[in-house]
């Protein structure tokens, strides 16, 4: 008698048990899904690590992809397309080359070559011949994987699905800057990106002759500025860095790398304008969600932080 009636409170606290279980596993799911959920609502910028390169990923709620810059070539498999993959994606639906510099394109002219963007942007400037071997490059692959592509210069914008996302075209514009050196750099597309009220600047590696132009033509008030040029102290002038004047600033930049990236006057003057600093090179992957509200978190994923493969352009 005592036997059976231990079976059958053995059997009941098994179903208690497995009960309770049941009941976490649901509400674990719940919870995944919800967080998901809220991720899903979110815009988010994703600044990859790709050594003494650039390349960054826009991803709307609305299922927008979009790339600016790629990295170097051999970076693509190792950054570009796990961070696609991250979203069950494996093509773009833009992609955007800063300029001809194969620290920014390289990784582009992997993506066009396997056909796996619906459209390339590039700016719309004279290249010398180095240059010109790579835009030929992305513009021959294009056309062979019937890829939609456009020249960008000054008051172009990019139309993404997000009505919410804008991305505006601030430069170059031959009319006002005349590159008579052929400073590639000088040559770079700016980008003015906002998601509601939250505004991203990105500017290649435009140098600062360059960027006093910018800073005559009007309003670049920005919240985060990806840094030109790795940090070099060519780029980020005090009175450009005035006019943004961005809380965040984003470097990306290979761990020694041979040029010094970034420079300490660059360091310094961010430091003294109280601008927080986030690099590549240090935090790895650097991802920022946004909503209507503003920027909601910040999140980095050190792991994701490749040896660099190589030191690029500069």
């Amino acid at each position: 008698m005592n036997k059976g009636f231990n079976n059958k409170k053995d059997n009941a606290a098994k179903l208690r048990f497995w009960g309770l279980m049941a009941v976490a596993a649901v509400l674990l799911c719940v919870t995944v899904f919800m967080v998901k959920g809220r991720s899903s609502d979110l815009f988010e910028v994703s600044f990859l690590d790709v050594g003494n390169g650039d390349s960054a990923m826009l991803k709307t709620p609305k299922g927008d992809l979009i790339l600016i810059d790629g990295g170097e070539a051999p970076n693509y498999k190792n950054a570009v397309v796990p961070a696609m993959a991250e979203h069950w994606r494996f093509k773009a639906d833009k992609a955007i080359v800063t300029h001809f510099h194969s620290d920014h394109a390289g990784g582009i002219q992997e993506l066009v070559r396997a056909g796996l963007s619906r459209e390339l942007y590039m700016p719309d400037v004279e290249e010398n011949e180095d240059e010109d071997a790579i835009k030929d490059d992305l513009v021959s692959n294009a056309v062979k994987n019937n890829i939609h592509y456009e020249y960008l210069s000054r008051n172009d914008k990019i139309e993404p699905k997000d009505k919410n996302l804008k991305i505006d075209v601030l430069f170059p514009d031959s009319g006002v800057f005349a590159n008579e050196e052929k400073n590639v750099n000088n040559d770079s597309l700016v980008l003015r990106v906002q998601y509601f009220d939250t505004v991203f600047m990105f500017t290649g590696d435009l140098e600062s002759d360059a960027e006093q132009v910018l800073v005559n033509s009007g309003n670049l008030d920005s919240d985060v500025l990806k840094v030109g040029h790795h940090g070099s102290d060519t780029s980020t002038s005090e009175q450009f860095l005035n006019a943004v004047s961005p809380k965040i600033a984003v470097i990306s930049v290979g761990a020694k790398n041979k040029y010094g990236h970034p420079r300490p006057e660059v360091i310094k003057r961010l430091k003294n304008a109280g601008v927080k600093i986030l690099r590549t090179d240090r935090n790895g992957k650097i991802v920022i969600y946004t909503a209507e509200g503003g920027i909601q978190k910040i999140s980095m994923d050190r792991m994701a932080a490749k040896q660099e493969l190589t030191d690029g352009n500069t």
